[in-house]
């Protein structure tokens, strides 16, 4: 096995899999728990995928290599599980995404650490991210939207919609949250959108920069994603239009204070025209 740097958007796109389930590596120097400039890029892409996602568990264990005594070790491999999870809090995941933190020490190495690097492998955390894409029924757009007091003029925040950062490219996470809101419209025969895009991150009201466009239009652009989706399974066009309202409307004020905040100005909502 070789210790491999991988870049952000690699991450995401390693992410973007069918699995339910994935796993990730970071390591450490040697008889340190500090998270590494090249890992905390790891875990910045890890907060942008899933801060706004309330279906993901997080398990995180802790790994030495077979220097030293084996209680140093296993205090060493706990302090290295912590280091990765205070990191992530600190980036603003939420304490109640992680089920496990715990150390290994030494007992569960990767290979037999004949060389430098083998023993660098094996300092190591890994994190287990498990993801539960489904829609409770309790909750799904089709029963907001037949809700007597859901009225015209109402918004609803797409929950669990999240794009690759700069781009209108969403992330396959969004794709129940899509599929929900295309049912809401199948089911609903007589009901007009219009589809709002927002971004985050900024001190006035203008739009954000969208590096595949190299246009300033980027809540529209996100916009135009979700209505092209809709339209592309046969939606009619004259039931929704899109609009961008960049950083007009944010949730919370800017400057953010932490990845939450900034995801959540980072959405977008249906606006019921007519039902």
């Amino acid at each position: 096995m070789k210790l491999v740097s991988f870049l952000p958007l690699l991450f995401i796109s390693m992410l973007l899999s069918a699995q339910k389930q994935t796993k990730m590596t970071i390591h450490f120097d040697f008889d340190k728990a500090r998270v590494r400039p090249v890992d905390a890029k790891l875990l910045d892409s890890l907060v942008a995928t899933f801060s706004a996602n309330s279906n993901i568990s997080i398990e995180i264990y802790g790994h030495c290599d077979g220097w030293g005594r084996d209680g140093y070790n296993d205090t060493l491999s706990v302090k290295r599980a912590k280091a990765v999870k205070n990191y992530l809090l600190h980036k603003g995941l939420t304490n109640n995404l992680f089920v496990k933190t715990e150390g290994w020490g030494s007992t569960m190495p990767l290979n037999h650490e004949h060389n430098k690097i083998q023993r660098s492998e094996n300092r190591r955390v890994e994190l287990i991210i498990t993801e539960d894409n489904s829609i409770s029924s309790e909750n799904t757009i089709s029963k907001i939207i037949g809700d007597t007091a859901t009225k015209a003029g109402i918004n609803i925040i797409l929950k669990n919609l999240n794009f690759i950062g700069g781009s209108h490219h969403l992330l396959n996470s969004s794709l129940p949250t899509l599929n929900d809101l295309l049912n809401a419209l199948q089911k609903n025969e007589n009901l007009v959108i219009r589809i709002e895009g927002h971004i985050c991150c900024l001190p006035d009201a203008s739009d954000g920069y969208d590096f595949e466009t190299r246009t300033y239009n980027l809540s529209e652009e996100r916009a135009r994603t979700v209505y092209s989706f809709l339209t592309n399974n046969h939606i009619k066009p004259e039931r929704l239009s899109f609009k961008g309202f960049g950083h007009q409307n944010p949730i919370y004020k800017y400057p953010e204070k932490n990845e939450q905040e900034r995801i959540m100005n980072r959405r977008v909502e249906i606006r019921i025209i007519r039902k």
